[in-house]
């Protein structure tokens, strides 16, 4: 009874931190999208940008993001949901910092490039997770309390990034907080690298992305 009892609290402990570690890196990434998200039309409007041009940026973003969207999943079975997570990041901060330039081609690249990102960023954290969740074989619960969780971090997320937006915005004008969603882009990339398991190798074990 004491040994079965013991490494019930192991497996506890390990899901605990399984779930910690998926927490910080989802938290990160939501965080850094929801700084920028209020700022993209006034920042455009600040570099003089007519209605007509800023309405084709926005198109170009949902578009981008209507046509990687689908190969998603696939690409995730390809190369790996842990890697198309790093991939989040990294096209994430190239897509922030572009928004520094008042050049409109520049600016369209960026808006390809957040599509690429938003699509990203709904579909490969979380199915990571899931594939994990099933590979290690944790109970139905967990993953319920793992979702709840990440949906309740998401929403005060959501909050905290809003009043880091608007301090920063009124500070030093719409491409701070652009330029302040680097600090947790860079972060997430690093943890996400180093605590998450790579799940290309696990191909037997996965779930579907989509």
């Amino acid at each position: 009874y004491i040994i079965t009892k013991r490494k019930d609290l192991e497996k506890n402990k390990e899901m605990r931190r399984f779930q910690l570690e998926y927490f910080i890196v989802y938290t990160l990434a939501y965080f850094s999208d929801w700084l920028k998200g209020p700022y993209i039309y006034a920042l455009y409007e600040s570099y003089g940008i007519s209605e007509e041009n800023i309405a084709i940026l926005f198109i170009i973003g949902f578009v981008s993001s209507g046509l990687f969207g689908p190969f998603v999943g696939s690409m995730a079975d390809m190369f790996g949901r842990k890697n198309m997570s790093l991939a989040y990041f990294v096209i994430y901060m190239v897509a922030a910092i572009c928004t520094a330039f008042d050049n409109y081609n520049v600016l369209i690249f960026g808006r390809f490039l957040s599509g690429i990102a938003t699509s990203l960023l709904s579909t490969v954290l979380e199915s990571w997770m899931v594939s994990e969740h099933h590979c290690r074989k944790y109970p139905l619960e967990v993953l319920e309390d793992t979702f709840s969780t990440s949906t309740i971090l998401n929403s005060c997320s959501a909050i905290l990034a809003g009043i880091f937006a608007q301090i920063s915005a009124n500070q030093f004008g719409y491409v701070a907080p652009f330029m302040l969603s680097l600090a947790p882009l860079t972060s997430g990339f690093i943890l996400c690298y180093v605590l998450w398991e790579p799940d290309t190798d696990k191909s037997d074990n996965q779930v579907s992305s989509v």
